[in-house]
């Protein structure tokens, strides 16, 4: 997981989630702290057959040249030889090249004039990609529950309705920051696949509101990429009820993997079945008398073994302490956005160093 944070990460801060490779997967930041130069972060393995788990990472400043030039370049380029262009290219996904097709990221704006307390929208794929995360403008900071939903296809004439969605993400601990600042879900229940040229809606809803910006045309596109757009959709009041408001632009951010197509089922029968079925002969006649059986072996008169004839080793001498009279102080809940009376900076910086306070 690549997370970039305030303070070089040694203090309380906002941080963002930039990346999450597998094995064999890359991300880059282009003009690292303003050298021009690119950082490259290569993800070569990940063991979680050992213990404790660990992964081989390397971390890359600048170009790195080879020892001695290679062959003599072909007349064309080949294709993966646009691999590190930051545009996923035909012929290109994650797997082949991880460095433009993996963690891909699409944002639709963050600015907005109006607010509910959810969105339906359309994404179209214009590859085979993968949808794995999502973020979202809320309304009001603090702790809430957020859902989202998805279909395949258009979610016209289904706002009113749980019909043909599924949940396919629910948190009721999000803590949620403030208008216009990215709020960061992590990842979804269940990967969502979207085939190329195939639409899929999602409706995400959150208790703390979301806000956004009115659009143009529901159904057009307002964002894309060459992985996908999204298309303007609605607003919405409560859960499947309620009025909606359209069009309006849903505000965040979508992460997805370009994939490999699947293999469609070939058109024909691989083999034609038989006309009829095989003949087989009767089986032999029974016989006259049915086979004997035997009984099983007589049971023994007396047990097999003998009890042992001592008893089992005396009891410890020592009996084990006695409990404490009093109970221990209960540990304080580090990490759940209250300074605690027994947290501070030093102990709980996470929740007690670089309070902030808003008035409106």
């Amino acid at each position: 997981t690549v997370i970039e944070a305030g303070r070089d990460g040694l203090g309380y801060s906002q941080s963002f989630l930039k990346a999450n490779l597998k094995e064999g997967e890359s991300y880059t930041i282009s003009n690292w702290q303003g050298s021009g130069e690119e950082l490259v972060i290569v993800v070569k393995e990940i063991n979680t057959i050992k213990n404790p788990f660990h992964a081989d990472v390397t971390v890359t400043l600048g170009r790195i040249d080879t020892d001695s030039p290679t062959a003599l370049p072909s007349t064309a380029p080949s294709m993966d030889m646009r691999c590190g262009n930051s545009v996923c290219d035909s012929g290109e996904n994650s797997r082949t090249c991880p460095l433009d097709c993996a963690s891909k990221e699409i944002e639709t704006t963050y600015e907005f004039n109006l607010g509910s307390s959810g969105n339906m929208f359309v994404v179209k794929a214009r590859r085979n990609i993968v949808v794995s995360s999502f973020a979202i403008n809320s309304k009001s900071r603090g702790v809430g529950a957020v859902k989202i939903y998805t279909r395949a296809g258009s979610y016209t004439n289904h706002e009113q309705s749980r019909d043909g969605w599924e949940l396919v993400y629910e948190n009721d601990s999000v803590i949620h920051n403030r208008r216009g600042v990215v709020t960061e879900l992590g990842f979804l229940d269940r990967e969502i696949h979207i085939a190329k040229d195939r639409s899929q809606s999602f409706f995400v809803t959150s208790t703390n509101g979301l806000v956004y910006k009115g659009g143009e045309k529901e159904f057009s596109v307002y964002q894309s990429d060459e992985g996908m757009e999204i298309m303007e959709g609605i607003g919405t009041e409560g859960e499947f009820e309620g009025i909606t408001y359209s069009p309006r632009v849903w505000s965040g951010t979508i992460w997805y993997n370009v994939v490999e197509a699947t293999s469609s089922p070939s058109k024909s029968l691989t083999k034609l079945p038989s006309k009829s079925p095989s003949v087989s002969s009767h089986t032999s006649k029974p016989t006259s008398h049915p086979t004997p059986s035997n009984p099983t072996p007589i049971p023994t008169s007396s047990p097999t073994r003998l009890p042992t004839p001592h008893p089992t080793p005396k009891p410890t001498p020592n009996p084990t302490p006695k409990p404490i009279s009093t109970p221990t102080t209960s540990p304080h809940q580090c990490g759940n956005a209250l300074c605690e009376l027994s947290e501070n900076a030093a102990n709980c910086p996470i929740d007690c160093s670089s309070k902030e306070i808003e008035t409106t």
